[in-house]
């Protein structure tokens, strides 16, 4: 990976508007500037671009304090191939994990396109796929990190195989062994399908001698069964042609008893209608007797119609005595009209009298009439009232009696006028009768020869079927005998149907055995190929198993792995020797120990021990401390570099050095820029993070870091 541009937002100490970075022309170059400043932010800032970690902190504290969102874009060269990735990170409330956005684009001709994953954990895994390293594997061999200078040589032993590992791309053999072990499961699975299904198929074929024994068996009853089928059809149709011959008799033998029965009928209707003929004349001739006797009860109604009128005039009579008691009640209605008015005058002149007193005026000379002539006066009054009221009395009595007797005689006349109208109603129905009956008879009389006419033709007919009948009775017994064998030949036919349905249904049976005996033995010829192939594909796989088995452990780490580690082991000494004889004078000398006795007994353990040798003996690494310890941990930590760029056959891309070179003096220091600048060709970038003034124009380039009050900011020179 070469970097080319760095920009940052709100990343650690850097703001808004912090300058980008560029890395285009340099190759040599010192990150300088005072501590805290801000110089391994930078670094920090890329691995955080990259795979989300920087050094030890949470993303939450990477922010610039104050804010709530930092972002870092890098843009880089890997395999000729540009490059941007771009992180965010926003903070989230108290409690909840902040909000990552993590982008992926490739340069084309057209600019940047998005290959981007789903999930920001699919696209990580893309960049460490392009990259081809982890985040450990980048700080133990590219990035020597500032205070982690020590991580490969304090691990321990097992850890510094794994990262060794890592640096070699021993991976891919991890990838392979565990793709052996997949296949070698997958074959044993197979295996072991195959053993079941070779043992099924054998269990199977095992019984092919019996399906073949089953199959001519049947086929011997099939045979037998069919001998006797046509045996049973010949006799079958021997009676069934006796069976047609008697048929047609008995067809015969039914339409005879057909015409006995509607000759019967025939007969029966003939005699009924004989019968009723018989009587129909002896009703005719009664008519005909009683024509007279009709004619002389219609005059006799004729001469009886003078009572109406004697009826008549008893209810006219009454009608006229009705008006007669009318007219008088009416006359007295008049003067009871008349008196009523005449009362009531001499009520109003005894109204008067009563008023004016002695004052009243005499009716006839108009002269007061004094007080005895009003006495007088109104007795007069008085007596002729009493008896106007007398005759009023006596009218309103007459009139309520011929009221009476005028709704007696209304009664009388509608009785007289029922009487007539029932009379009339009587002899009219009794004259329609007659008329009838005497029209009943003259039809009879004149329909008589007629119907004995039609009686001698019936009794002809009747005379003529008679015969028929004798003749048809004679020829039954005669064809009943023909037909008498008929149910016992139907019943033999229907013997021989059904022996013949149960040959049919055993023949059935054995034709669905034969048909599965010979499914079977198909199927167990089948099953002879398909043996053949599964026996050839399960030593097949049972071979394959054995590879891959050899395969896994090959692949694993006490294979391949462990002879590319042991043949890299001498080169990574050499190189790392070279260089910290260059930093010591040739005083010190590193070994690596890739085996240890058990302490118990038997095989040694594998294991990656450091040994350094000095002008005072061999001993451990962990022995050492201060600048010693630093040369050391410089020396192997380059010398891990240089192996994964000789791996690589290529220049490795970049380095990153961010570590003190305090613990060292001033001879070390010109010893350690040596050992640089001896190393600088096999890199396209060296930067190294310095803030000693003695380093700082060392190098070709400097990239200046400084702080003011609106963060970190940088000046490359």
């Amino acid at each position: 990976m070469i970097p080319l541009r760095l920009s940052l937002r709100n990343f650690l100490s850097y703001r808004t508007d912090a300058p980008v970075l560029d890395f285009n022309g340099i190759h040599v170059a010192s990150l300088c500037g005072d501590n805290g400043h801000g110089k391994s932010a930078l670094l920090d800032a890329i691995t955080w671009s990259l795979w989300g970690q920087a050094r030890t902190r949470s993303q939450s504290e990477l922010i610039f304090h104050g804010e709530d969102e930092m972002q870092v874009e890098l843009e880089f060269i890997m395999a000729d191939t540009e490059y941007r990735v771009s992180r965010r990170f926003r903070k989230s409330g108290r409690g909840r994990q902040g909000a990552t956005i993590l982008e992926l684009y490739i340069k084309t001709a057209s600019g940047h396109e998005p290959i981007t994953g789903n999930t920001v954990r699919e696209t990580e895994q893309k960049i460490c796929t392009l990259l081809s390293m982890e985040y450990d594997t980048f700080v133990n061999s590219s990035f020597i990190m500032q205070g982690r200078a020590d991580i490969f040589t304090t691990s321990t032993p097992s850890r510094r195989k794994e990262l060794l590992g890592d640096i070699l791309g021993l991976g891919r053999y991890d990838t392979l062994a565990e793709k052996s072990r997949i296949k070698s499961r997958d074959s044993d699975a197979s295996v072991g399908r195959l053993e079941i299904e070779i043992n099924s198929i054998n269990r199977e074929l095992a019984n092919k001698d019996q399906y073949i024994a089953r199959l001519n068996a049947a086929e011997r009853d099939n045979t037998l069964i069919g001998e006797s089928k046509r045996e049973k059809e010949t006799e079958k149709n021997r009676l069934n042609g006796q069976v047609q011959q008697l048929q047609v008799v008995k067809t015969k033998l039914d339409m005879l008893i057909s015409d006995k029965h509607r000759i019967d009928v025939g007969i029966t209707s003939l005699q009924t209608k004989i019968q009723e003929q018989n009587k129909h004349l002896d009703d005719i001739s009664q008519k005909s007797l009683m024509l007279s006797t009709f004619e002389d009860d219609l005059m006799q109604i004729n001469v009886s119609s003078g009572e109406d009128d004697l009826v008549t005039q008893e209810y006219e009579q009454k009608g006229a005595e009705i008006q007669l008691l009318e007219s008088q009640g009416n006359h007295l209605r008049s003067n009871n009209d008349a008196l009523r008015s005449e009362m009531e005058d001499l009520r109003r002149k005894v109204d008067m009298l009563s008023s004016m007193g002695e004052e009243a005026p005499c009716p006839l000379c108009g002269q007061p009439l004094g007080e005895e002539g009003c006495k007088h006066l109104a007795q007069s009054y008085e007596q002729e009232g009493k008896l106007k009221v007398d005759s009023f009395r006596h009218n309103e009595k007459l009139i309520r009696d011929y009221d009476l007797q005028i709704n007696e005689l209304k009664s009388d006349i509608e009785k007289a006028k029922a009487t007539i109208n029932d009379l009339v109603s009587a002899r009219d129905q009794k004259r329609k009768h007659l008329i009838q009956l005497i029209a009943d008879a003259k039809a009879s009389r004149e329909s008589m020869n007629h119907i004995t006419s039609m009686l001698e033709r019936d009794k002809l007919e009747l005379e003529g079927l008679i015969v028929e009948l004798d003749k048809v009775t004679n020829s039954i017994p005669h064809l009943e005998s023909e037909i008498s064998d008929l149910p016992e030949i139907s019943m033999n036919v229907y013997k021989i149907e059904s022996e013949m349905q149960k040959l049919i249904n055993q023949q059935e049976e054995l034709l669905r055995e034969i048909g599965a005996m010979q499914e079977s033995i198909d199927r167990c010829s089948r099953l002879e190929s398909e043996l053949v192939e599964k026996t050839e594909t399960f030593n097949f796989n049972a071979y394959n198993k054995g590879i891959f088995d050899q395969l896994a452990i090959a692949f694993g780490r006490n294979g391949i792995q462990a002879l590319v580690i042991e043949q890299a082991i001498p080169e990574l000494e050499e190189y790392a020797n070279h260089l910290l004889g260059k930093m010591t004078d040739h005083r010190m000398n590193i070994r690596l120990e890739t085996q240890r006795e058990n302490s118990s007994g038997g095989e040694p353990r594998e294991t990656l021990d450091i040994r350094i040798s000095d002008e005072l003996g061999t001993r451990s690494y962990e022995t050492y401390s201060g600048g010693e310890a630093f040369r050391v941990n410089f020396a192997l930590r380059l010398g891990l570099s240089k192996l994964l760029s000789s791996r690589a056959g290529a220049p490795m891309p970049t380095l990153f050095i961010d570590e003190g070179f305090g613990t060292q003096d001033s001879y070390g220091l010109e010893r350690l820029v040596e050992a640089i600048r001896m190393i600088q060709d096999d890199f396209q970038r060296i930067i190294v993070i310095t803030h000693m003034q003695e380093l700082k124009e060392v190098f070709p380039v400097r990239i200046e870091v400084s702080k003011t009050s609106r963060g970190s900011t940088f000046v490359v020179s």
